[in-house]
């Protein structure tokens, strides 16, 4: 296992945010020495069951490796906008950056290098994109790709 990091989790009471708190704390081959999760809406915590630092309101990134936004669309372009000053990569999970030529689109797998994840800012597909990473895999493997461009 790797060196261990630390890890913000933006919309943490959402059903993916759920998911990928569970992944983390159960198992995960990543080595997390934090997890800070963070929700809108203190609410939202009270049927959230979880071993993880909960916390509401501004989210502090300050310490943090990478922060991970599984929140609403609208909520994570501000929360990116605040990582990336406080000079914390994000991963973009809410979809909030899909349309962006500016910022790549990447899925964890067997086609990224490190080159890949070389940027302070990524997206991951959600959705009708995710059908394409089946296909293109396929491809790669029968033909080799070199890289993917697409639109809507």
């Amino acid at each position: 296992m790797g060196p261990s990091v630390r890890i913000g989790l933006v919309g943490a009471t959402t059903t993916l945010g759920r998911e990928i708190a569970s992944v983390l704390a159960d198992g995960s081959e990543l080595a997390v020495a934090e997890l800070r999760a963070f929700s809108e809406d203190e609410s939202e915590f009270d049927d959230f069951e979880s071993p993880l630092d909960l916390r509401s309101g501004t989210a502090d990134f300050s310490g943090l490796d990478i922060v991970l936004m599984a929140s609403s669309p609208q909520q994570a372009l501000d929360e990116i906008r605040r990582a990336l000053r406080s000079e914390v990569p994000c991963i973009d999970c809410s979809g909030a950056l899909l349309g962006s030529e500016e910022v790549p689109l990447r899925v964890a797998g067997p086609l990224d290098s490190d080159s890949a994840w070389s940027g302070p800012l990524v997206s991951s597909p959600t959705d009708a994109s995710l059908s394409w990473v089946r296909v293109i895999r396929v491809l790669d493997r029968e033909a080799g790709v070199v890289g993917v461009s697409g639109s809507v």
